[in-house]
């Protein structure tokens, strides 16, 4: 399906995966606006990945996007290694294509929007995941214009 401006008409899901919470986005289906959903806890697992399931349906995602917590550096961390771990289990059990997508600097963004939202500081802890994983999915959107999909999975 295609939008008036004929590109395609799809939706993706982003997720900032942090040890406690994971913040889930989307996008609008022409892919162009993104916006934070909310925010799951990570334990127990099996929770949270039957949570981002039910979300990939409800929103109607053809993909999902990961944030990849690198260091600055872009070395890969403990962070770094526990988020691919998750992402692995979530894409064993999906039928969307999965990526991850550098996430750098996100956290210190979606401060800055929830400041200039007027968000009271006290408030940021509930919604400052989500508002993360709308960063990555914009992020990962501003990349690829005209909007593209994530690669398919690969398959053994």
């Amino acid at each position: 399906m295609a939008t008036e401006a004929g590109w395609p008409s799809w939706r993706l899901l982003a997720l900032d995966v942090g040890a406690v919470r994971i913040g889930l986005a989307v996008s609008d289906p022409s892919g162009t606006v993104v916006t934070p959903l909310r925010v799951i806890r990570r334990r127990p697992q099996v929770q949270a990945v039957a949570q981002i399931v039910a979300a990939i349906a409800a929103e109607a995602a053809v993909g999902v996007v990961v944030g990849l917590p690198l260091s600055l550096s872009g070395a890969h961390s403990d962070q770094t290694r526990a988020t691919e771990a998750f992402a692995a289990t979530l894409a064993a059990q999906i039928t969307v294509p999965l990526v991850t997508w550098d996430e750098r600097y996100t956290t210190t963004e979606a401060e800055r929007i929830l400041r200039e939202r007027g968000v009271r500081r006290d408030r940021w802890r509930e919604q400052i995941d989500a508002v993360a994983a709308g960063v990555i999915l914009q992020d990962y959107l501003d990349a690829h214009i005209p909007p593209v999909l994530p690669p398919p999975p690969e398959h053994d």
